[in-house]
């Protein structure tokens, strides 16, 4: 089980350090449904359960991840100032 947790938080570290959107929403579902798929083929059940879990799992971790994006962009123009701008 400790495994699962280290697995888990590693996933969600890397998803909140990846740059766009895409990458974190990206990250998130795949972390969250090998995470929820890995703890329900732990606690047992048959494929069912695994399935659902990893379906709820990639749910919350797309959800996760899109949060974990910084909604706020800046870039320094050529007067050295910081100015805001479109997140890529």
């Amino acid at each position: 089980m400790i495994k699962v947790a280290f697995v888990c938080a590693t996933f969600l570290a890397l998803a909140a350090c990846s740059s766009s959107q895409s990458e974190n929403r990206l990250l998130g579902t795949v972390a969250g449904a090998g995470t929820g798929a890995g703890i329900a083929a732990i606690a047992g059940g048959g494929i069912t359960p695994i399935l659902a879990a990893g379906a709820a799992g990639g749910l919350a971790g797309n959800v996760l991840g899109d949060l974990a994006t910084p909604r706020d962009c800046y870039v320094h123009d050529r007067y050295g100032r910081r100015v805001a701008s479109a997140c890529p």
